[in-house]
């Protein structure tokens, strides 16, 4: 009997913590986003705008970040040393930052078209597609479906088999129909900002955030309901598309250099840029020592190497006669 006298207090417990969550969430969403407001501008049509942002000037790159995270991780990260050679436009996928979302179509091909057509209303010319972690699936997808339209692809610590874990199944729980809107706005929204701060350590390892990172990305952005539903619909999409597609690497269009740390704990490389690199038909590795699934904030100079090498890659594959086939190629840079 005491057990069940139990049950209406925990259910009345659980009733209150949601609606303080509801009320905490919408109050945070609002304040969140005036501390933080756009830092660039908006392409596309209505309920389907991409926010960007463009720097440098020279021949086009377009970057499209990870999962968890938003265009100002690539800000705070390698973006002065890619500027410094090209014109790089950062794009928010859509439903982070702010750019907005269609959960129901947030595949990697999905995500590739509205970039692509986001290229084609900014003008950009024949860009080098670079992605990092889930942000490289859709370059995948890009490369694979508008490989002319580009000057190749650099993949950073991939995400390019499909994974299933927790981590995976939580972020899935928040977009189930009805309930995950529901949770993600009430106790979800008491959860996720204090198991975001987690997030960077995760990411990072071996390493630590970087100083300018810590100082300039903010987490409550990403740990935002509607940013969280679309990490769960891009994981499960993503995983999906990516079993479909893994018969079709080795007839890929695309050249390709990916660049990975061989201490990365988020994508163990042998299961994904190494395998990659194994199924693609031309394709660069570079592997960087020491460091882990965030190598970009620490070697951003291999990241602007590789996208000048995959571009000289695919002019000479435009000169070259038709019967020649492409050779895979790799390297380790110490």
């Amino acid at each position: 009997m005491k057990e069940l006298t139990k049950l209406p207090v925990a259910a009345a417990g659980l009733g209150l913590a949601s609606i303080a969550g509801l009320v905490i969430g919408a109050v945070r969403n609002r304040t969140v986003r005036d501390d933080h407001p756009p830092l660039g501008q908006f392409v596309g049509p209505p309920g389907a705008q991409l926010h960007y942002v463009q720097r440098g000037r020279g021949p086009d790159v377009v970057y499209i970040h990870g999962a968890a995270v938003n265009l100002r991780e690539v800000l705070a990260g390698p973006i002065d040393v890619l500027a410094a050679r090209r014109r790089v436009t950062v794009f928010d996928r859509p439903g982070h930052g702010y750019s907005e979302a269609d959960l129901r179509h947030s595949s990697p091909a999905d995500q590739a078209a509205k970039i692509r057509a986001a290229v084609g209303e900014l003008g950009l010319t024949t860009p080098v597609i670079v992605g990092h972690s889930l942000g490289a699936a859709v370059a995948l997808a890009y490369g694979e479906a508008f490989s002319s339209e580009i000057s190749g692809v650099v993949l950073i610590a991939p995400l390019s088999n499909p994974v299933w874990g927790p981590g995976q199944i939580g972020l899935g729980v928040r977009v189930a129909p009805g309930l995950g809107w529901l949770l993600s706005r009430s106790l979800l929204a008491l959860w996720d900002p204090l198991a975001m701060r987690a997030a960077p350590w995760q990411m990072f390892a071996p390493q630590k955030p970087t100083t300018r990172y810590r100082a300039e990305f903010p987490l409550a952005l990403s740990s935002l309901p509607l940013a969280m539903r679309a990490d769960g619909a891009d994981f499960i999409q993503a995983t999906t598309a990516l079993h479909r597609m893994r018969p079709r690497f080795e007839r890929y269009p695309a050249p390709v250099h990916i660049v990975v740390g061989d201490k990365d704990r988020v994508l163990k490389p042998s299961r994904h840029a190494e395998r990659l690199a194994g199924q693609l038909p031309d394709v660069t590795l570079t592997v960087l020592p020491g460091l882990g699934h965030m190598a970009h904030h620490f070697a951003p100079e291999a990241i602007i190497a590789a996208i000048e090498e995959v571009a000289t890659r695919n002019a000479r594959r435009a000169l070259a006669p038709p019967s020649v086939q492409p050779a895979r190629v790799a390297e380790a840079v110490a």
